[in-house]
């Protein structure tokens, strides 16, 4: 299986289309460096990552002068990061550049002009002896050779020669653990030193651990053909000469089409949840590209949804203040003037109504409750104690039962039920159906239809829950996709199963897809220790997210075993299966995640089906099994138990 690709750009001029495509750049010398740094930062929006760069040098690995030489452009390295560091990049001439993230650094092997021919031995010498260097300033793992273009002369064309005779190339990547910059206009040029053709030179290089540099349109039926023949199964990156955005996309569609991963891919929205178009709330991740970005949309959005809903409380109170006449009650209820209760209402005793509530015809307020200012109870709701204090409207057919308190702009819809000691406050939105048990939610909250909030949770702020969502965890800045429908052959009827965090633990800072679940005491950690800026690491590839708080994003279907911790920054593709682990990276879709931190792919073939209930999640108690398909897990289906 291919792994995650990084898609470049070489060109000066690169157009905003060709700079939007891509993931990294590529730097040849020093001399522009710094400039062309300004001028792809400049283009990138601010939430996007900034690029990764493939240095090329001008210093040959060849070159018995190179450590001399290499001390001039790599400096220090910044990061503790394993796998990339933040590198100071320097000449004599210009002095230092700015930091800037490095994934490879490239050297020519090749001879100088003049130089006279090298034999094996001492070409294997010299390799010996700049490896050694390099791996005491860098990891190694970053190091690529590559083959540049050449001008014939006898010295080069006799080198090139020995380099291409009977694997010795291959056999001195192996031995160095080198990886290869294959630059595709370069080996045409060498092809054509060594009097050979071009063809016939890559298919004698290992292409297992290799990185293509300036591809040409030209060059894609190569791409192909390789990829076909599980030749370029480890390719990281690929940069491309030229200003044609559409070649860019061309080069991207190649590489998917014969099953790889591309880094905009693995981290946009459709790979972890390919249906959130269908989601009532898909407004959040409008002009998102990344699918972390769309955690800071999650507060804004709320609040805004909530605030729409409350247009409609201050004309639904004039408009019944005129129809309805003041019932006038008896015994230790309170009616302040200004309130309307309509005849057809039952107050208890102890009722405390304030100036502006509107009781409508039908509703219920036993004894003990409080209605605040602006108020407005629709008929059929029942108010059994607590207090529902300024700006809430409660729907027709709520109930509200116990000392619940419910107050500061709070749209609870009809047949909502709130009950035990709940706690809804400050721009919260309850839709039809949902409960809320002994639970807590306040500060822009959305809860939709049907959600089972359950006794202990505590939904702190800015949160949006989809339909069928079962959650008695801690939440904070957080979405969860809506439930799936099934068919229920017994009643003929469709039924909705939603994501579950049934247990208690804390989800931060994250997204969950549909179908989810989360064990008990499973912990999203959204903040490192030192409060830095949140790093993503996707198959080797890391870059920093723009967010100091970022828990895990969940794909669909993903299930995640009790007393699991997903560290910050943390993504899982959809159908993953963990359990008993500490996850601190991206894992692909369809992967099993045991506790001996060991990935694996999991396939439909080697997944015995296993029969689960739907009880508990607002569904009737049926029996269901998932299906994971084998190509990928483009798609995940739903079916009964019993079904073929």
């Amino acid at each position: 299986m291919a792994r995650v690709i990084g898609v470049g750009c070489v060109s000066d001029n690169a157009s905003a289309k060709i700079v939007d495509a891509i993931t990294h750049v590529e730097y040849r010398g020093t001399s522009k460096l710094q400039s062309r740094v300004d001028r792809v930062r400049a283009k990138k929006a601010p939430m996007q990552f900034d690029p990764w760069e493939i240095i090329r040098c001008e210093g040959n690995m060849l070159n018995p002068d190179l450590p001399s030489q290499f001390e001039d452009i790599v400096v220090k390295q910044h990061s503790a990061l394993p796998d990339v560091g933040h590198y100071d990049y320097a000449t004599n001439e210009f002095g230092p550049a700015a930091n800037f993230t490095v994934k490879f650094i490239v050297f020519p092997i090749i001879v100088n002009n003049g130089t006279a021919k090298l034999t094996e031995s001492e070409i294997d010498d010299v390799i010996d002896k700049n490896v050694g260097f390099l791996k005491s300033r860098t990891d190694a793992r970053r190091v690529l050779i590559a083959l540049p273009s050449i001008e014939v002369s006898a010295a080069q064309s006799d080198t090139a020669s020995v380099l291409t005779s009977d694997n010795f190339l291959e056999m001195l990547l192996e031995k160095h653990r080198l990886g290869l910059a294959l630059d595709m206009v370069s080996a045409e040029s060498f092809a054509q030193a060594t009097g050979k053709n071009f063809v016939e030179v890559l298919g004698r290089l290992p292409l297992e651990r290799v990185s293509l540099l300036s591809l040409e349109a030209k060059h894609i039926p190569f791409l192909e053909e390789n990829f076909a023949n599980d030749r370029l199964c480890e390719l990281e990156a690929v940069t491309y000469t030229g200003s044609d955005a559409s070649v860019v996309e061309r080069i991207k569609d190649a590489l998917r089409a014969k099953g790889a991963t591309l880094i905009d891919d693995a981290l946009s929205v459709a790979y972890y949840f390919p249906e959130f178009s269908k989601f009532r709330h898909a407004a959040i991740f409008d002009g998102v590209r990344y699918c972390y970005q769309a955690l800071n949309n999650i507060s804004d959005y709320a609040a805004t949804f909530v605030r729409n809903k409350m247009l409609s409380l201050k004309p639904l109170l004039q408009n019944s203040r005129k129809l309805n006449r003041t019932k006038v009650v008896g015994g230790t209820s309170v009616v302040e003037a200004g309130a309307s209760v309509a005849d057809g209402a039952t107050i208890g005793h102890g009722v405390v109504i304030k100036s502006g509530a509107v009781v409508a015809d039908g509703a219920t307020i036993e004894d003990g409750a409080v209605i605040g200012r602006n108020v407005y109870i629709a008929s059929g709701a029942r108010i059994s104690g607590g207090r529902v204090e300024d700006n809430v409207y409660i729907g027709q057919g709520v109930m509200v039962v116990g000392p619940c308190v419910i107050r500061n702009d709070v749209w609870i819809d009809d047949g909502a039920k709130l009950i035990r000691n709940s706690v809804i406050e400050n721009l919260c939105y309850v839709a039809e159906g949902a409960l809320v048990d002994g639970a807590t939610a306040g500060n822009r909250v959305i809860l939709e239809k049907n959600c089972q909030i359950l006794p202990g949770a505590y939904i702190r702020k800015d949160t949006v829950f989809g339909t069928h969502v079962v959650f008695r965890s801690e939440a904070k800045n957080t979405m969860i996709m809506d439930g799936e429908s099934v068919h229920d052959p017994d009643s003929g009827k469709d039924v909705v199963a939603g994501s579950e965090v049934g247990h208690y633990g804390y989800c931060g800072d994250s997204i969950l897809g549909r179908l989810v679940n989360e064990g008990a005491g499973d912990k999203n950690s959204n903040v490192k220790n030192d409060w830095g800026e949140v790093f993503v690491s996707i198959d080797g590839w890391k870059f920093a997210s723009g967010l100091v708080k970022f828990g895990a994003i969940i794909g669909d279907y993903t299930t995640i075993g009790c007393l699991t911790v997903l560290e910050p920054g943390t993504l899982i593709g959809r159908a993953c299966n963990i359990y008993g682990a500490k996850v601190r990276f991206w894992l692909q879709m369809a992967t099993v995640f045991p506790e001996d931190q060991t990935p694996r792919q999991r396939w439909a073939d080697s997944i015995p089906r296993k029969e689960y209930s739907l009880e508990g999640r607002s569904a009737p108690s049926i029996k269901v099994t998932r299906e994971f398909e084998a190509s990928g897990v483009k798609r995940v289906t739903l079916r009964l138990h019993g079904d073929a």
